[in-house]
């Protein structure tokens, strides 16, 4: 095989690499714009379940404290929002 040849087949060889590679940080950046959203999401869930509660203290809702409790805690365990544990 020809020096031209063989830098020929390298280049395209690196050609298809390099897709492969953009395809892998395209599908990494989409998982990481999916968690950052899952992540906003449950911070809001936890900020409204906070206000829920503490609206409730005032109000004496019982119901309302509960459900305060109830979505603040499932916002914290939420997919994607891991916490360090304590």
């Amino acid at each position: 095989m020809s020096v031209p040849k063989a830098l020929e087949r390298l280049l395209r060889i690196r050609g298809v690499e390099e897709e492969q590679r953009r395809g892998s940080l395209d599908t990494a950046v989409a998982k990481l714009k999916a968690l950052e959203q899952a992540r906003h999401a449950a911070l809001q869930m936890e900020k409204q379940g906070r206000a829920r509660l503490s609206a409730s203290v005032i109000s004496g809702a019982i119901a309302d404290r509960q459900a305060g409790l109830v979505e603040t805690e499932a916002a914290q365990d939420a997919p994607g929002c891991s916490r360090p544990a304590s």
